[in-house]
């Protein structure tokens, strides 16, 4: 029963009403009322799965929107705007078909949806037209308010020297501005049939775990509807006094933005903006064929005819930093356009809308996150890119940056807080009063004076000039962009310069670095770890995923290949690097979770500048030789530039490696301390992430190839309204999907084949291989496993028990046959409450993993495994222990024993990942058993220890091994612990969704660092959870900024220098440097157009997902 009770201190009259706890002890807290509207009640096990294996059921209809009820009934014309329903279903197949280049899947689908469907009757294409019927739908009166439209956008011209108000100062017009109503988004949004998904009411959510009623619950972080900011924002609209009985509920509003390049050659490019709603689960935003994307503006370029216009009206060129000007002016200019008066009425008065239940709520539009690389977060937050102040968030200063993690990082970080305050706006008119009345330069030192210390730049905020008056700070929107900031930032710069370290060891080590990564490398799952490039080492057309896949191998890789004390300290640290990867990526985070990945925070800072002193201060390192060939083409490109402009054709391009140090004062590595406030305030980072918005892009790339190559602005939003209108119209319809084995259900916890073709005659198979130590005793103990299994007599310590030759004679095997089958699909609850699966075979993906059985000190609650066949028996048993005689089937793997090296001390504690190695051959026993696949797991990634080789002294040939292995065997491998998120949490042990394995796996908890033992204050104890403070920063030996800091890429001097150096200087060598090896994204606008500095992190940087590949790589 849902309760409701008031906590100390709070009103009668805002009771918070807690619901009953689920099976996994999950309960929720609603403050002021039980939720009217809950969508989350009609969700089955089947909408939680994320393997395309299994089966997948849709939402109980709640409610039918307008195209929704006509959908539904036969009796209306649900094709409409088109004429008959053959026409409908084609165009719904050439809009939503998944590609320009249809792939088998499209012709399956062309086929089973479209053509086999009962309305499609060919004799209604006799006269069909295609560009007709897109007129037809362009002229549909279906959302025809929330259409695209086009605009011009005015800014106004500053020129050094020239002395005028600013209202009296020169416009120019930028067209092309093509936009979506704010107001009629949000509308169109809520009538969608997707709208049945979006949650009314923010709730905190709570584990109780392990059904102790006595522990205090723990909150869950997870979605943003579960996070503070919502609450806040819910609470503060419901405090406001109103002459309105209608439920209020709040619109969170999450907008991404990013320029992309449209096709590989040319220079066509994109600058979307797009809306999403938290309201609605992450789980399903992050999948493009949910369509949960609303594109709201295509933002234009600053046109090259700036120049013309600008000399014609003073007399002279723009510099480059006018320019740069010009483009915050425009962006900024946009923002006010499009938080127009409509929206600020309804962000004050709310807009009423009806919900799917058919009530009227009053819905409140906030904006909540947005989700940018770097150069953009500056670009919308008006601040210089890379200045002394580097964050949107806080002033910390670049040459503080370098104490990531310690208590005076912390304590910095939460008292220079940027607010949107008068003091702020002030200094920005004092700043344009200076540039338009006394015709000072955009950079001069009259300007720096006034803005230099906080890094802000003489450009008006829409945002503040919009929504100041409600209170609204707009520095807290721009929230960690994880994929730019870790993996293509300060993870791309550490593995930069390890392999810089690398080369200067020689010794044949980058051979053999890439030899580890490339062929011997093993896959895991689907996707989750791929082949690796030819060679590694040289970090050419690698994707975020990539750069994700190699941290999360790496440990392996590394051992040996650099000499001791430095091996120790590089393993610790990329140790640290994958433990704070995988806490950042979780999509599901805990109070303890949470206050771990805090303390990670601070070991990882740790790690780095220990890094930076013991090991990078060793090494006299130089360029890569990619970023020597980046470097020249930077300078053969301005030498070029500066020829025209100067007609000097003396100029030389200098060659030669450059020396190179790590640097520690870069913007990337200070975002890692935000992360675990941002967690709690706007929930886990898949919420918010680029990738999102990366994945988005894919769309518009569709449709340009389906412009005219001109006016692709106009063309990609017409086509865009399209497909959102068919795909409204065309609701979910299921794909087909040609596999091997059926869709398995997802309750059952394993699937094998059925197929009876493929099998062994167990006597001729075993006088085949007579001579096989694998197989040795293999009948008896085969049948010894089936009698536990029938009879129900548990193993010992993992062991097959012993029985009688009588039972063993009384097992009749059906036709003495062994059915083998090449596929065994095990499913499982993740850590986060989704289902997923693991598809295993033994050619490939054969290891596996277990709950133990050890009760020995030091226990490990998993054991391993490697499948050497997957099959299945009929027997019976005529024993007198069974009254049943019938035949049963049995399924059966074979499996090669691994052994933990319990010599090797693994675990968080010891900052090691767990190593195990097969049976020797004189320990057969223990080397080949039989599982029941009920037992399995999940899959485990096991990497090779290559420091230790190879061995044939584990097992003579046998058909136990795969033919490419040789006859040898690995003398080690490791325990990937790192290898997906799930995996991350059954080895960290404790996870709200793996509530089955907690007894077994209780001994992980006990296996932390010290920092992690500490006791802390749960926020409903305290009210608040308290700031984790670490003693471990007490120990770092004072920093400089010069130790340890590339003084050509990050010195505070370099990054003031860009504020009085010409224009065209803007973005020096070594700044680009910087930019290249901390992976910022392309600058066109925030620098010259014509720079060619930096290599563009565009949204390639995602790659090769299908729609729902975001949920299936578990990353």
């Amino acid at each position: 029963m849902d309760t409701a009770e008031n906590q100390p201190g709070e009103s009668p009259l805002s009771p918070i009403y807690r619901t009953d706890p689920n099976g996994y002890g999950m309960f929720r807290e609603y403050e002021g009322g039980f939720p009217t509207y809950d969508p989350e009640s009609s969700i089955h096990m089947e909408q939680l799965c994320d393997s395309h294996n299994l089966e997948r059921g849709d939402r109980d209809d709640m409610w039918h929107p307008r195209i929704g009820n006509s959908l539904r009934s036969i009796n209306e014309s649900y094709f409409k705007p088109f004429l008959n329903a053959t026409v409908w279903r084609l165009m719904g197949w050439f809009y939503n078909g998944g590609s320009n280049q249809k792939s088998i899947d499209d012709l399956n689908n062309l086929v089973h949806n479209v053509i086999l469907a009962d309305d499609f009757d060919h004799a209604d294409l006799q006269d069909f037209n295609a560009t007709q019927e897109l007129k037809r739908l362009d002229a549909s009166t279906i959302f025809a308010e929330d259409n695209w439209h086009t605009a011009s956008i005015t800014i106004r011209l500053p020129c050094e020297k020239v002395k005028a108000p600013e209202e009296r100062a020169p416009e120019f017009r930028v067209e092309g501005l093509h936009y979506r109503k704010l107001t009629e988004v949000i509308r169109s949004a809520f009538a969608e049939t997707t709208a049945e998904e979006y949650n009314a009411t923010p709730y905190k959510l709570y584990w109780q775990p392990d059904d102790d009623t006595a522990a205090t619950p723990e909150r869950i972080f997870s979605e943003i509807y579960t996070a503070d900011v919502m609450l806040e924002e819910h609470e503060e609209i419901k405090g406001q006094r109103r002459d309105c009985n209608l439920e209020t509920v709040i619109a969170g509003i999450m907008i991404w933005s990013d320029s992309t390049h449209l096709a590989s050659f040319g220079n066509a490019a994109l600058w979307p903006i797009y809306l999403f709603l938290g309201n609605q689960s992450k789980y399903l935003r992050a999948k493009p064929n949910a369509f949960a994307a609303h594109h709201l503006a295509y933002i234009p370029k600053l046109p090259d005819t700036i120049q013309d216009y600008y000399k014609k009206t003073f007399g002279t060129s723009a510099t480059a930093a006018v320019l740069t000007h010009c483009k915050r002016e425009l962006m900024q200019a946009i923002w006010n356009f499009l938080l127009d008066d409509d929206f600020l009425d309804a962000y004050e008065h709310g807009m009423i809308i009806k919900f799917p239940d058919g009530v009227l709520r009053r819905v409140f539009p906030r904006i909540l996150t947005y989700s940018a690389d770097y150069p953009e977060k500056t670009l919308l937050a008006t601040l210089k890119f890379l200045g002394r102040s580097p964050c949107p968030r806080c002033l910390v200063q670049k040459a503080t940056i370098f104490n990531l993690g310690a208590k005076k990082d912390r304590h910095s970080r939460k008292k220079t807080k940027r607010v949107d305050d008068e003091r702020r706006r002030s200094s920005i008119e004092s700043a344009r009063k200076a540039i338009f009345e006394f015709g000072r330069s955009v950079i001069s030192a009259a300007v720096e004076n006034i803005l230099g210390m906080f890094s802000f730049t003489p450009t008006r905020n829409a945002f503040s000039e919009k929504l100041s008056r409600f209170g609204f700070n707009f520095f807290r929107l721009f929230v960690p962009d994880f994929m730019h900031e870790f993996e293509l930032g300060v993870w791309k710069a550490i593995l930069t310069h390890l392999i810089r370290i690398i080369y200067e060891v020689g010794d044949n080590c980058i051979q053999e670095f890439n030899k580890r990564y490339f062929r011997l490398m093993p896959t895991f799952g689907r996707g989750t770890i791929r082949r690796f490039s030819n060679n590694v080492s040289d970090l050419t057309k690698l994707a975020a995923r990539d750069f994700e896949d190699i941290l999360q191998c790496i440990i392996p890789v590394m051992e040996g290949l650099l000499p001791e004390p430095f091996n120790s300290v590089v393993l610790n640290l990329l140790f640290e690097l994958a433990t704070w990867h995988a806490f950042g990526k979780l999509r599901m985070h805990t109070e303890t979770t949470l206050f771990h990945f805090d303390n990670s925070t601070t070991r990882l800072g740790s790690s780095i500048r220990k890094f930076s002193d013991e090991c990078c201060s060793a090494f006299k390192t130089y360029d890569l030789p990619r970023e020597t060939a980046a470097r020249t083409r930077r300078q053969g490109s301005k030498i070029a530039r500066a020829s025209v402009a100067s007609s000097n054709i003396g100029n030389t391009v200098s060659g030669g490696r450059k020396q190179r140090s790590f640097n520690l004062a870069t913007y990337k590595l200070h975002a890692l301390g935000d992360y675990v406030d941002t967690i709690r305030l706007f929930g886990t980072t898949d919420n918010y992430s680029t990738q999102v918005g990366e994945l988005e892009h894919r769309r518009i790339k569709r449709f340009y190839s389906r412009t005219n190559k001109i006016a692709f602005a106009r063309g990609i939003a017409q086509h865009q309204h399209r497909e959102r209108l068919l795909h409204i119209m065309q609701g979910k319809r299921a794909q087909f999907k040609c596999e091997s084995l059926p869709k398995c259900s997802p309750e059952v916890h394993y699937q094998v084949g059925q197929s009876r073709k493929d099998y062994y005659n167990i006597a001729p198979f075993l006088s085949t291989h007579k001579n096989d130590l694998a197989l040795k005793d293999f009948l008896p103990r085969l049948k010894a496993h089936i009698l536990g299994r029938l009879l129900g007599n548990e193993t010992v310590d993992g062991k097959e028990q012993e029985f009688t030759q009588v039972q063993h004679n009384a097992l009749i095997i059906i036709k003495n046959r062994l059915y083998r089958h090449n596929v065994l699909r095990v499913n499982f609850t993740t850590y986060d409450l989704r289902r997923d699966q693991d598809s295993l075979n033994p050619r490939t993906h054969a290891d596996i993993m277990v709950l133990s059985h050890e009760t020995e000190e030091n226990p490990h609650p998993y054991w391993y495994a490697r499948i050497i066949a997957i099959f299945h028996l009929e027997v019976r048993y005529n024993g007198p222990e069974l009254d049943d005689r019938s035949t049963r089937r049995i399924d059966v793997l074979w499996v090669r024993w691994f052994a933990r090296d319990k010599n090797f001390k693994a675990g968080w504690s010891a900052k090691h990942l767990p190593r195990v190695g097969f049976y020797p051959q004189d320990d057969l026993a223990n080397a080949f058993g039989f599982i029941d696949p009920n037992d399995v797991v999940r899959a485990v990634h096991l990497i090779p220890a290559y420091h230790f080789g190879r061995t044939k002294d584990l097992l003579p040939p046998s058909t136990a091994r795969h033919k490419l292995e040789n006859d040898e065997d690995w003398e080690w491998y490791y325990v990937n612990m790192f290898v997906d998120r799930d995996m991350f949490m059954r080895f960290r042990g404790g996870a709200v969704g793996h509530k089955t394995t907690h007894e077994a796996t209780r001994c992980l908890l006990d296996d932390r660092d010290k920092l992690d033992r500490r006791p802390f204050t749960l926020e409903r104890e305290h009210g608040i959870t308290e700031d984790t403070d670490n003693e471990l920063m007490d120990e770092d030996k004072a920093h400089n900024l010069g130790e340890g800091v590339d003084q050509d890429s990050g010195s505070d001097t370099a990054s003031e220098s860009d504020q009085s150096v010409p224009g065209d200087l803007l973005i020096p060598d070594n700044l680009a440097d910087e930019m290249e090896e901390y992976g910022y994204g392309d600058l066109e606008q925030v620098i010259d157009e014509e720079d060619d500095a930096v290599d563009s992190g565009s949204d390639d940087e995602v790659q090769d997902f299908d729609d729902n590949e975001f949920d299936q790589r578990d990353h």
